[in-house]
């Protein structure tokens, strides 16, 4: 049962490679996030844009390296490719989102918490 379980694949096609490198790079991007997060702390808008970055490539690296594992012992239904096609159409389905929400909202609350600062920084 082990054997069928964790079936070593012989070859791993070009096509999963260039998968298993998208879902790296997503991961790097997840980091980089991170890192700017960190540094606009006390700037919510740029703060929560970020976390909501990171919290999306995050999930989907993570996801995704779950996916190379068991395309790697080559697991049967949840190692096939149509598993990684279903991931991706669920990042770009929370990107289309991420996209719609600094298409519509964020210049405005970016421009309202810069004038709130403002205010704030001639009150004191």
């Amino acid at each position: 049962m082990m054997n069928f379980l964790f079936k070593y694949l012989d070859v791993l096609t070009i096509a999963d490679k260039a998968m298993f490198a998208i879902f790296a790079v997503m991961f790097v991007l997840a980091v980089i996030f991170r890192i700017l997060q960190e540094n606009k702390k006390k700037h919510m808008i740029l703060y929560s844009l970020y976390n909501r970055l990171f919290v999306g490539f995050l999930v989907t690296s993570v996801v995704g390296a779950i996916w190379a594992v068991m395309r790697y012992f080559a697991i049967p239904y949840l190692g096939i490719r149509f598993v990684a096609v279903l991931i991706y159409i669920s990042f770009l389905t929370w990107f289309a989102f991420v996209v719609k929400y600094l298409a519509t909202k964020f210049s405005t609350e970016k421009q309202a918490w810069d004038q709130e600062e403002l205010k704030r920084k001639y009150i004191k």
